[in-house]
Parts: C-alpha cells; structure tokens; sequence
C-alpha cells in the first residue's frame, strides 16, 4: 500500500519539481505520506477511500522536529510485535554492513536501499496508536532522513559520516522502546 501512495505522489511531481523542491520541503511529503500510510491498520488489496483524517498538518510535523526523543515516565514505550521485529533487523543491518570492510560508495549506497526496505516493512505493518506511535515517529524521522542522506551521497566520507549517525539513531531504538 506504501507503495501505491508513492506512486501517486510520484506521479504529480515530476523528477524535476523533486529536485527543485528543498529537503525540508522533501521530508514533510515524504513524512506526511508515512503518517497517512502508519496510521491505515485496515489492510486491504485496494484502496477506495481515503480518509482525510490521517493526513498530518505541518503543525504536526512541528512538534515532531522540535520534540526529542524520551522514555515513557521513566519506562519504556511499549511496541507490537512486527515493530520490534523490524527494529532487530534494522539493527542487525547495522551491525554487518558496519563490520564490513573498506566499502565503495555503491556499497553504502546498496546498504542504505537495504535500509530503506526494512524502514519500508517497518511502516507498512505499523498498527501502533498513540503516544506510542507519536514516540515511534520522534525516532523515525531522524532514521529515514539518515538513510536518504546515505542515498544522496556523493564522497564516501559523506556517506560514511550518514552512516555513523545512522548507527546512532536506530541504536536508540533499544534505548527507549521494548
């Protein structure tokens, strides 16, 4: 289903319009389209009706850049299942690209499509409500703009700096969610 709204989005914007377009600018779509898709538990094979409440205001997307990332009163957030399984796997990535040697840049561009296939399994089982999902987004967003940063890198030393950052921010998963 993921799939099917980025078609769409990609469909009204032309390669052209997504270059001119600011990565803030990027990210808002990208993370608008995530929210409306996370927040969908109805699985279905088509999509006939759209609903409205799920697309996010930028004010929404305000609170989450300017909010940081804390435990649930001292506890951890809880998680389902499937959003821990990605989590490990997510992890588990990290850990064997970053024991690799030496990589060229077609090698961490490779890792972060392997990334980005995990991020996209990630939200496509995603049936978190809640402070829970809203705490799981804080922790998200700095993930995929990691991932797109590793994409988008020209120099190794670029993409071994969004590596390493990457690193750091999926590491927190365990840090604040069980």
């Amino acid at each position: 289903m993921l799939k099917d709204i980025l078609n769409r989005f990609l469909i009204f914007i032309s390669f052209k319009q997504v270059i001119m377009m600011s990565l803030k600018n990027v990210l808002l779509a990208f993370s608008i389209i995530l929210f409306a898709a996370c927040n969908n538990t109805a699985k279905t094979d088509k999509v006939t009706d759209v609903k409205t409440e799920t697309l996010q205001t930028p004010a929404h997307e305000e609170r989450h850049e300017a909010a940081a990332l804390s435990l649930n009163n001292g506890a951890k957030w809880q998680t389902d299942e499937s959003t821990r399984r990605h989590a490990a796997q997510l992890n588990a990535q990290v850990d064997k690209f970053t024991k690799s040697t030496n990589p060229d840049l077609s090698g961490y561009h490779a890792f972060a499509g392997t990334m980005q296939s995990e991020l996209d399994g990630l939200i496509n089982d995603c049936k978190m409500k809640g402070p829970e999902h809203e705490a799981l987004h804080i922790w998200l967003e700095p993930v995929l703009k990691d991932v797109n940063n590793i994409k988008t890198a020209t120099t190794i030393e670029n993409a071994k700096q969004a590596t390493e950052k990457l690193t750091e921010n999926v590491r927190k998963f365990n840090q604040y969610f069980d």
